[in-house]
């Protein structure tokens, strides 16, 4: 792993053809129903005037550089982050 903590850590590989990078949360986890929200700006807790675009950002990068942002659950309980990026760009 890269980093970790109690909580949270890290870890890069290659599978086949592509780079990953997971980002491991051992929290409570976040139900399959609420996942798709989670890349979708939201407004920001308390700050009437603000979003919170963490993941929907980081999704958005993500895309251009031709990968993929997806969301597995851990084995041990808690959510992975997933960002796939391909080895090889296409044409």
């Amino acid at each position: 792993s890269d980093w970790s903590s109690d909580v949270c850590s890290s870890d890069l590989g290659v599978t086949g053809d592509k780079l990953e990078l997971l980002v491991i949360d051992r929290g409570p986890g976040i139900d399959r129903s609420r996942r798709a929200a989670l890349l979708e700006p939201a407004p920001r807790r308390g700050d009437a005037n603000g979003a919170d675009l963490g993941l929907s950002v980081a999704s958005g990068f993500v895309k251009l550089l031709g990968g993929k942002l997806r969301f597995e659950d851990t084995p041990s309980g808690g959510l992975t982050v997933i960002l796939e990026f391909p080895l090889q760009r296409k044409g």
